[in-house]
């Protein structure tokens, strides 16, 4: 059987599961089910000047870490010649900038726990729990993000697609595309949760309603995936969805765990059906 096809049945099953999961939270809902109340009361405060030092780390890490050389130009079709070396150093730029975010916002909150044990928020439920509900929120995704790229489908063109899985399908180097991996199913995932849900949404409960937040920080979690140079807006009204989900799960749970594991298995599983379906 051919990669293709093993990546359309992976798909076909992936939309099944999708839909199994929204009919039984559907019947959870009717049951009374309430995902915006917060499991075990609101959750405490981030003090507000914590929401202020996102965006300077967000901007200046970058800054100080990438190599001064952009990613070069990445061909459309595999097996096509450019400048793997490049390519790594670019990559390799953008894990070490990734993991000084983490490890700078992950100390800043350490040190904000330690002096304020207060600002604690426990997750409402034990860890085989939060996978669960990790990989229960990853198939809810399912069904509302495909429905959006299909609909937007005839507005994409091949170099919209995201660099790193362009990259991925022109690179023959396996230290690059180890890199490539790891930065998309580990970091990013680490990363993007702390910054948008554990530190925007929360600090954002300081002025507005639940419901709120998790919409402002969706719609900021889709906007710094947009591409300037290729403008891949289909891609990001696609992540809105999955941005919501990300966002009332964490609200609910207050599970950091249960969030990457949805950020990370969506991320795997692109990765997967890009390498499987071949170029396009």
């Amino acid at each position: 059987m051919s990669t293709p096809a093993i990546a359309t049945i992976g798909f076909v099953l992936l939309v099944l599961s999708s839909l199994t999961t929204w009919l039984v939270l559907g019947l959870r809902l009717q049951g009374g089910w309430k995902p915006l109340e917060a499991a075990g009361g609101t959750p405490p405060i981030w003090p507000a000047w914590l929401l202020l030092l996102v965006p300077a780390v967000w901007v200046l890490i970058p800054t100080l870490v990438l190599p001064p050389e952009p990613l070069p130009e990445i061909p459309l079709e595999p097996n096509t010649a450019f400048d793997e070396n490049g390519a790594r150093r670019s990559v390799a730029g953008h894990s070490q900038a990734q993991l000084a975010i983490l490890l700078v916002l992950a100390g800043t909150l350490g040190a904000i726990r330690q002096k304020d044990p207060s600002l604690q928020r426990p997750a409402a439920h034990t860890p085989g729990r939060q996978l669960g509900l990790g990989v229960v929120g990853f198939l809810a995704s399912v069904i509302p993000v495909a429905a959006i790229l299909w609909a937007t489908a005839r507005f994409r063109q091949p170099d919209d697609a995201h660099p790193l899985l362009r990259l991925l399908a022109v690179s023959s180097d396996p230290a690059t595309r180890q890199l490539i991996i790891g930065s998309a199913v580990l970091l990013a995932p680490l990363v993007e949760e702390l910054v948008f849900r554990v530190v925007i949404q929360r600090s954002l409960l300081r002025w507005m309603p639940p419901l709120v937040s998790i919409g402002v920080t969706a719609v900021a979690f889709a906007a710094i995936h947009f591409n300037a140079v290729h403008p891949n807006w289909p891609d990001v009204l696609a992540l809105f969805p999955l941005a919501i989900i990300l966002g009332v799960t964490y609200h609910h749970t207050g599970s950091y765990l249960s969030v990457v594991i949805i950020h990370l298995l969506f991320n795997a599983t692109n990765i997967a059906l890009a390498l499987l379906a071949g170029p396009t």
